[in-house]
């Protein structure tokens, strides 16, 4: 076995628990919408009081858990994370007289996904310092 493939063997599942965890966040994201949508009488999760007090400060505790465990780019886990609940989010759009108002929610989306990014983004740096 040659050095090269002996280098792939040991980074690749490394990459792949990144990957899965990138695909974690995006589930958490879509179950956070999801789940918050059950308990409210609103139309949308984030038109709930809720939606500051639990479900964006459940994306900041993940993103700096990912970060720490699985480093990478700090942008990687709010964009999962956020991704999630735009995949939840984005069918709605499609309905007749429900997506005027899509280019405003990306926006709001992106504003939301800040604080998790970093978060994110400085528990990475720590980390590369510690290790």
């Amino acid at each position: 076995m040659n050095s090269n493939s002996t280098v792939a063997a040991t980074h690749f599942p490394a990459r792949r628990t990144a990957w899965l965890a990138t695909a974690a966040m995006c589930g958490l994201g879509a179950l956070a919408w999801l789940l918050l949508g059950l308990f409210i009488e609103a139309r949308e999760a984030w038109d709930s009081t809720l939606y500051f007090l639990a479900v964006l400060p459940l994306s900041v505790v993940a993103g700096v858990i990912a970060g720490w465990r699985h480093g990478g780019p700090g942008w990687r886990w709010p964009l999962a994370y956020f991704g999630g609940q735009l995949l939840v989010i984005a069918p709605r759009w499609f309905q007749p007289g429900e997506g005027s108002l899509w280019p405003l929610a990306l926006v709001f989306l992106f504003v939301c996904s800040l604080p998790c990014w970093l978060a994110a983004e400085f528990v990475i740096r720590v980390r590369e310092r510690v290790r």
